[in-house]
C-alpha cells in the first residue's frame, strides 16, 4: 500500500510537471505570436501605384536564394524593412541587411530608406 501511494504521488508529480511544461510552451508560443503581430502592424502599407510621394523599390536576397520584392515610401525606415522580412519569413532571426556592392550594412533601424534611392538591392547577411 505504501509503495502504491509513493508511485501515485510520483505519477501525479510527473503529470503536474508535464502539464506545467506544456503551459509554458503555450505561453512562449503566444508571446511569439504577439510579437509577430506587433511587427506586422508596424509594416507600412504598400504605396499605391499613383502615389506622388517618393518611393523605394527593394529587392531583398537571402543566403538560401529566396528573394522578396516590395515597394516602400522613401520616408519609411530600415526598421520597417526588418519588420517586413521578419513577418514574411518566420524562420529568420538575428540577421543584418546590407548591400553587396559597395559593401554596406544597415543596422540603424531609424534610418530612412531615401538613402537607398528609388531602387535598391539588399542582401540578408
Amino acid at each position: 500500500a505504501r509503495g502504491d501511494r509513493a508511485r501515485e504521488a510520483s505519477e501525479r508529480s510527473e503529470l503536474l510537471r508535464a502539464q506545467k511544461e506544456m503551459e509554458e510552451k503555450a505561453k512562449e508560443e503566444e508571446m511569439r505570436q504577439e510579437a509577430r503581430e506587433a511587427k506586422r502592424r508596424r509594416v507600412p502599407e504598400v504605396p499605391p501605384a499613383d502615389t506622388t510621394r517618393r518611393t523605394t523599390e527593394l529587392m531583398i536576397r537571402f543566403p538560401d536564394g529566396r528573394k522578396l520584392q516590395r515597394k516602400f515610401f522613401a520616408d519609411d525606415t530600415i526598421g520597417n524593412v526588418y519588420d517586413f522580412i521578419e513577418t514574411e519569413l518566420d524562420d529568420l532571426e538575428g540577421f543584418e541587411l546590407g548591400t553587396a556592392y559597395p559593401r554596406m550594412s544597415f543596422t540603424e533601424r531609424e534610418q530612412l530608406l531615401e538613402v537607398l534611392g528609388p531602387r535598391a538591392a539588399l542582401v540578408v547577411l
